[in-house]
C-alpha cells in the first residue's frame, strides 16, 4: 500500500509518512476529491465527469443523482412511474423477475419521499427533481443528502475492497462492501443497497468477474445505461432513442 501523509499534518520536511487504515485517499490525490460535486460524478481519472456524447456539458444542471435516474425517464417530464423503471430495466436486459422486483422495492420504498405532496400517490412515481430526499443509510456514502457525488467516498470504494489493485471489485469483495456498510437496524437500507449491487453486477456481468472502476462511477452518473441499451438494442436490430 503507498504511504500516506498524515491528516492534518504541515507539508513541510518534518511531515510523518505512515502507512494509512483502508479507506484513506492516496496523498497524491488532487484537493477536490474532499469537495461534493453537483453536476460531475468526477475522479482523479475522469476529473471533469463523463465527457462521452457530452453528457456532462448536456446535463451541468442537473445533480448526480438527478442524472443517475433521468435514463428511466423517457419522456422528459420529470416523472418515473413504475412502468417507465420495469421498461427501462427490460431495455438493459435483465430478467423479468429482477424488473419486476427492483421496481416493486424501488417505487414502494421512494415514491413518497420524493413526493410533492404530503398525500401519498398510490401510482408511486418519482419526482426527478427530488430524488436526492430518496438516498438511503447502509450505502457507499458516494452521494449526499443534496445528491451531489463525493469524489472521496466513491474512491474508498477501491481502497477499501479492491484486493490487489486490480482496477474494480469482484462480487465477493462488493459482499464484504455490503456487510461493512450495515447500519443498525437499517432493513430497508441494507435491502435496498443488495439489490442495487445486484443490479449493477448484472448490468456489467464481467468476464473476468471485476467490476471496472470506471463502469462503476459510469453507474452513479447514470451514463452508462445509455450506452448498455443502445448496445443491445443494435444487437437485436432494434432503435435506441437517447435523451
Amino acid at each position: 500500500m503507498p504511504e500516506l501523509q498524515s491528516p492534518g499534518a504541515e507539508s513541510d520536511s518534518t511531515t510523518e509518512t505512515v502507512v494509512a487504515p483502508a479507506g484513506f485517499v492516496q496523498k497524491d490525490a488532487p484537493a477536490w476529491t474532499y469537495v461534493p460535486r453537483y453536476n460531475a460524478a468526477a475522479t482523479p481519472e475522469a476529473p471533469d465527469g463523463t465527457t462521452q456524447d457530452d453528457w456532462a456539458a448536456k446535463h451541468k444542471n442537473e445533480s448526480v443523482v438527478q442524472q443517475h435516474v433521468l435514463y428511466f425517464d423517457r419522456d422528459g417530464d420529470g416523472v418515473i412511474w413504475p412502468t417507465d423503471t420495469y421498461r427501462g430495466l427490460a431495455d438493459l436486459g435483465y430478467h423479468f423477475v429482477w424488473c419486476f422486483l427492483a421496481t416493486a422495492i424501488i417505487h414502494s420504498g421512494f415514491a413518497y419521499w420524493t413526493a410533492t405532496s404530503w398525500i401519498p400517490d398510490p401510482r408511486f412515481p418519482l419526482y426527478v427533481k427530488y430524488m436526492h430526499r430518496a438516498k438511503h443509510g447502509s450505502d457507499t456514502g458516494t452521494y449526499d443528502a443534496d445528491g451531489r457525488f463525493l469524489p472521496h467516498k466513491f474512491e474508498e470504494i477501491f481502497t477499501k475492497y479492491d484486493e490487489g489493485d486490480k482496477g474494480g471489485i469482484t462480487f465477493r469483495e462488493g459482499m464484504r462492501m455490503l456487510q461493512h456498510n450495515r447500519n443498525p437496524l437499517d432493513i430497508f437500507g441494507v435491502c435496498a443497497s443488495f439489490v442495487e449491487f445486484c443490479l449493477t453486477w448484472g448490468l456489467a456481468y464481467p468476464d473476468d468477474g471485476v467490476i471496472p472502476k470506471e463502469f462503476m462511477r459510469r453507474v452513479y452518473d447514470g451514463s452508462v445505461f445509455y450506452e448498455v441499451a443502445a448496445e443491445r438494442a443494435a444487437r437485436q436490430g432494434k432503435p435506441f432513442k437517447q435523451d
